[in-house]
């Protein structure tokens, strides 16, 4: 099982979540992650995926450097947050 600490995102045309940027934490997500130098891209449908094979993804802030809660399925093809910190959810993420 690996972690991600979600840093950005990207939305298409129509606002619709499209893609996550990232890194892999080496470390439990309740601190502050120790991040890789390897920035990737996942598109929504990757992150699904990997969800499924039991792979975690966390929204990360790096003003003031949080974990701000972690990124789930929403049931219908797309992400959510749970449990996120206010002010802190996938939208507030700087875009890429």
């Amino acid at each position: 099982m690996t972690t991600y600490a979600v840093t950005a995102a990207r939305y298409d045309e129509d606002e619709k979540l499209v893609a996550l940027q990232g890194q892999e934490t080496h470390g439990s997500p309740a601190a502050l992650p120790e991040l890789s130098t390897d920035v990737r891209d996942f598109s929504v449908s990757e992150v699904l995926g990997l969800m499924e094979d039991g792979d975690s993804f966390h929204l990360f802030f790096r003003s003031p450097g949080t974990l701000a809660g972690s990124i789930v399925p929403d049931g219908n093809g797309s992400l959510i947050e749970d449990q996120c910190i206010p002010g802190r959810r996938i939208a507030d993420l700087p875009t890429f």
